[in-house]
């Protein structure tokens, strides 16, 4: 359906007399085999399409509207019958322009995930979890491919009140590769990550410290709150301040750690503040350099 689309757009503009980008095709296959140890697999190759126009990069009345075309190349590798996770991997392609069709090959990206998509500013790849592992987001810029954020939650988006505004962003991670906490994080204990920035990435990590060595964490989830009130959905749209004092610029979010424990964290004018936390007990939190 989207090479369909593609190619109907590449059709209407041709006939208005533009330079329009070539089409495109590329093919989809599934293999199945076994190895000399007699272990059946299955090999799944998958090539998609994923157009957006009508995004915007920058925030101001001078920001262009651009449209994006990615290829995608997906391929997974499963063993039937066994522990062993797939092997699943994703290229991507992009091409954008600003004048409505994506002329311009801009990067190209190979990472471990499932399956991808265009969501906001960013091109987002979704890494599956197996077995005990949790899923994996992974976001990367759509101006240039580099990596923005890495969450083992969707991203949250905020956006401010009034004109030529810039979007903010909120992930939370609670699994880390081996190596990759320090070791006074790994000490004390940490539950997970919280990152906050904006379009061009992380700006504050914030540190959720005090998790029970006896308690098995569920799958994180992650909320805001808005004026005594959780917001539906992963994006805020923060209102003009009201006549009983609320503040525009005031919210928080609240990180799901596992059932029935919860840890909220306010933010005022960019600014996370972590000594209005509200924290389990024995929990505390703080800026990680």
């Amino acid at each position: 359906m989207k090479a369909l689309l593609l190619l109907a757009l590449t059709s209407l503009v041709a006939i208005a007399g533009d330079d329009v980008p070539k089409p495109m095709q590329g093919t989809s296959s599934v293999v199945f085999s076994a190895d000399k140890d007699g272990n059946k697999n299955v090999a799944i190759h998958n090539f998609t399409y994923l157009f957006q126009d009508g995004v915007y990069l920058e925030s101001g009345k001078d920001a262009k509207s651009m449209a994006f075309l990615i290829a995608q190349d997906q391929s997974s590798k499963v063993q039937m019958q066994s522990d062993t996770p797939p092997d699943s991997k994703i290229k991507a392609t992009v091409w954008g322009n600003s004048d409505g069709l994506p002329r311009k090959q801009l990067w190209t990206v190979e990472t471990r995930g499932n399956s991808g998509a265009i969501e906001d500013r960013f091109y987002a790849v979704t890494r599956d979890g197996f077995e005990d592992d949790f899923p994996c987001y992974v976001y990367f810029r759509l101006a240039d491919g580099k990596q923005a954020y890495l969450s083992n939650t969707r991203l949250l988006t905020i956006w401010p009140s009034g004109d030529n505004v810039s979007p903010s962003y909120i992930g939370y991670r609670a699994q880390f590769e081996d190596g990759e906490l320090s070791k006074a994080q790994t000490t004390k204990k940490i539950a997970g990550i919280v990152s906050y920035g904006d379009g061009k990435g992380v700006m504050k990590k914030i540190g959720i410290f005090g998790w029970p060595e006896d308690d098995k964490p569920s799958p994180p989830n992650a909320y805001l709150n808005y004026d005594k009130a959780r917001v539906e959905g992963d994006t805020l749209y923060l209102r003009e301040a009201k006549e009983n004092g609320a503040a525009a610029g005031h919210f928080s979010v609240v990180i799901v750690l596992s059932d029935g424990i919860e840890a909220e964290i306010p933010f005022m004018n960019n600014a996370p503040q972590l000594d209005k936390a509200r924290l389990p007990k024995g929990f505390t939190v703080e800026l990680i350099p």
